[in-house]
């Protein structure tokens, strides 16, 4: 190991170490049971919304529980508090809204219930389309986001339309979004003559907090009105913000929530029964060829705002298979993520500017395997993908600003069965086992304006399998970045510095050198030294950003 990556390892593990300090919080009617004349003494507007964000007390579920039924007649709902008075963002922003909202929230002991009433001067215009879960379509929608920790820079969105599709989105870095997030709650809607109304259940162990007596969230709330072209909030915002998550207003009244005990556990087993014609001299070939396998996911909440993923042997069969691409240069496709593991909290281990940067990649955990076997005139029965025999993950954010994720997956070493012509049948490896690790650190400052982080990965092999392979033994990286915004939020400046380190054999390194992403041994490159005796390789890389963020040119 070099005195380089040393450094940076052991920077990390002081991050982490004072990541787990102790640390403070930081907080900034009709058929449906609702009249269409709600009493103003309830009512919190936004009468004051150009000079502070708007704030909704939540009341408390004392009573009889609420029933799910998009209705809002209860008595609790009566009760509550009103936040209403929606602003314009298009298509005339600053305006009021054109249609009335008027939302409530209740708390319980094991979930949030917000009551969504969209009154509509002409309910039969009223737009919703049937699509799947997490389309999006030209529908009216009603979404409701919390900003679960209080630090403007995350938050959990939540939409339904009136047909009952629902949305779920994890925005994070106040302005990014990740819509392949999926969470467990409920909701249910109803249409009457006064317009339609939604009624959400988010249970606490789909948020991430820290626990307090009292608490106070970021609240955001949005209506958009299909045949208007309309989208209203219900804390004002403005095509001239910079960020989304910090213009959220408040919620208050919390007390004593707690987000529980998450667990989650989820055994599969899997069976296939495969009769295809085949060649009957194949004698890897079988009429009726079956198959099992079972495997386990869980999800554990160690606490508020710390969650453990793991999975031994993942199913990975349900995930959508990716589009089809002709790629006829020499460089790699690289496709997206879409397998649910690797999904969750993958924001926390993004590194760098822009999506150039490669630092993790983790579709090439599991990936095929790097090498087909030769049939030598016979037959081959190799595997279609490499093994994940267990992986793990710890991701959260601290009170004070410390967010956190550490991963590790181990892969099986891989082989082909090869039946020559003639002879015997014979094992050949075509993938060598490998352990996966990547850990990242980073704290926020100024309510999230500013931040500084370090990272970390390893990619390690058994030496005599990966020179088999003409693979890479081991490959470190270490770094760290910045970003800091000023100037009323609307200008940011941002940057990184990045060291890594592959090592293997000759054969390894020469072919590394001579790959097409870098070509050392070309006559050309007089600055590149090409030499086939190496072991090992270094680099340095570091990138600066200046920007504009913010202000009436994004107009």
């Amino acid at each position: 190991m070099t005195k380089s990556t040393f450094v940076v390892l052991a920077l990390l593990v002081w991050v982490v170490g004072c990541a787990t300090a102790p640390a403070t919080l930081q907080t900034d009617g009709g058929q449906l049971g609702l009249s269409a004349e709600a009493p103003e003494t309830a009512a919190t507007t936004n009468a004051s919304a150009a000079t502070a964000a708007p704030a909704l007390t939540a009341a408390s579920l004392d009573g009889a529980p609420i029933r799910l039924d998009g209705r809002l007649d209860e008595g609790a709902w009566q009760d509550a508090a009103v936040a209403t008075g929606f602003v314009q963002i298009r298509p005339d922003e600053g305006a009021a809204a054109t249609e009335r909202s008027e939302v409530r929230v209740i708390y319980g002991d094991d979930a949030l219930h917000v009551g969504f009433r969209a009154f509509d001067s002409d309910p039969e215009a009223i737009e919703g389309q049937l699509t799947r879960r997490d389309q999006d379509s030209f529908s009216d929608w009603v979404y409701v986001a919390v900003d679960s920790y209080s630090d403007k820079r995350t938050a959990y969105q939540f939409g339904v339309n009136p047909l009952g599709v629902k949305r779920d989105i994890y925005r994070y870095d106040d302005t990014r979004a990740d819509p392949d997030w999926d969470a467990v709650w409920d909701v249910e809607t109803s249409v009457d003559d006064d317009g339609w109304a939604a009624e959400f259940r988010i249970p606490y162990s789909q948020l991430r907090f820290a626990a307090a007596e009292r608490q106070e969230r970021g609240l955001q709330l949005t209506r958009n009105i299909a045949r208007k072209s309309e989208t209203s909030y219900w804390a004002p915002r403005s095509f001239e913000d910079s960020g989304m998550v910090s213009t959220f207003g408040h919620l208050q009244g919390l007390e004593g929530v707690e987000s529980g005990g998450r667990m989650e556990i989820a055994p599969y087993s899997l069976g296939r029964l495969a009769r295809v014609q085949g060649d009957a001299a194949n004698p890897f070939y079988a009429e009726n060829a079956t198959w099992a396998t079972g495997g386990m996911d869980v999800k554990y909440g160690l606490t508020g705002n710390f969650t453990l993923d793991a999975t031994v042997n993942p199913d990975f069969g349900q995930v959508d298979a990716d589009p089809a691409r002709v790629n006829l240069s020499e460089f790699e496709t690289f496709f997206p993520e879409r397998r649910p593991f690797f999904l969750e909290s993958a924001n926390i281990f993004e590194f760098g500017i822009g999506d150039e940067d490669q630092l993790f990649h983790s579709r090439r955990i599991g990936r095929a395997p790097r090498r087909s076997a030769d049939p030598r005139g016979g037959y081959v029965d190799a595997p279609d993908v490499t093994t994940i025999q267990v992986a793990e993950k710890l991701s959260g954010k601290t009170p004070s600003g410390w967010t956190i994720g550490l991963l590790h997956a181990s892969t099986a070493r891989e082989t082909a069965h090869v039946m020559p012509g003639e002879g015997a049948d014979v094992e050949e490896m075509v993938e060598p086992s490998t352990q996966y690790g990547l850990a990242r650190a980073q704290k926020d400052f100024r309510e999230g304006q500013s931040a500084v982080g370090v990272v970390a990965t390893g990619v390690l092999r058994p030496s005599d399998q990966a020179a088999q392979l003409e693979a890479h033994s081991n490959a470190i990286t270490g770094g760290f970045d910045f970003r800091h915004r000023f100037g009323g939020e609307d200008y940011s400046v941002n940057g990184y510095v990045l060291g890594s380190r592959v090592a293997g054999s000759e054969d390894a390194i020469a072919r590394t050198q001579r790959a097409p992403s870098r070509y050392m041994d070309r006559p050309d490159a007089d600055h590149l030294t090409y030499d086939p005796t190496r072991t090992s390789l270094d680099g340095l890389s570091a990138s600066a950003n200046f920007s504009k963020v913010g202000g009436s040119y994004s107009r």
